[in-house]
């Protein structure tokens, strides 16, 4: 099957658009499984190491699956295909791929792996209590929900574990030091509400000017 029927048969332009969907679709499903072994007690760092590896494979592949749909979109435009050779050299696209596919998932695997060794050096010289499980949370929500929405994450983290300190200082009537909440479920839901709303939210809270 030639490029030409598989274009007749597909709108590039409409499946470019669907793709965005793609990655919130298995990050949900993704974290629905970890809440599932949670409940099963099943849930261990193997398993998030074998995760993290699954979204880099696909942020990858996904990434060049974009860059093809794109070229693809370009040079069957009329006008797009001014920007591609043999009109002018490969440096444009090459740097348009990079910064809208590429560079969002570095970005936020560089982030979530710098905060997974600051959590460890935190953890070790404050002896603040987290599961491995929960420094291991780190880069795979980093590879979910990428760059710039990653910030938003981290954001969400933090209001919704002072949210879960009240709630649970209300309840029990007190308010230290020795109120615990649950990181991971925290976490888990903090990914959860940026793969959803976390393009909205960033609108909001202008999130996209930390766009690499």
């Amino acid at each position: 099957m030639t490029t030409y029927q598989l274009e007749e048969m597909f709108n590039l332009d409409v499946l470019n658009k669907v793709l965005v969907y793609i990655p919130v679709a298995l990050g949900i499903g993704v974290s629905a499984h970890i809440l599932y072994l949670k409940y099963r007690n099943w849930f261990e760092a193997l398993i998030l190491k074998k995760l993290i590896w699954f979204f880099l494979i696909f942020n990858i592949v996904f990434a060049v699956a974009q860059i093809y749909i794109q070229y693809r979109v370009y040079a069957g435009d009329p006008f797009a295909r001014l920007m591609l050779p043999p009109y002018q050299s490969w440096r444009w696209f090459e740097q348009y791929s990079f910064f809208h596919f590429i560079a969002p998932f570095l970005a936020a695997l560089g982030a979530g792996i710098f905060l997974y060794y600051i959590v460890i050096l935190i953890n070790k010289y404050y002896k603040v209590v987290l599961s491995r499980e929960e420094y291991l949370l780190l880069p795979l929500a980093a590879l979910a929900v990428k760059w710039p929405n990653f910030a938003l994450y981290i954001i969400l983290i933090f209001a919704l574990a002072l949210l879960s300190a009240i709630i649970s200082a209300v309840r029990q009537k007190k308010l230290d030091a020795n109120i615990s909440v649950s990181m991971e479920n925290i976490m888990i839901a903090a990914m959860i509400i940026t793969l959803l709303f976390g393009n909205e939210i960033g609108k909001y809270l202008k999130i996209y000017l930390l766009i690499v």
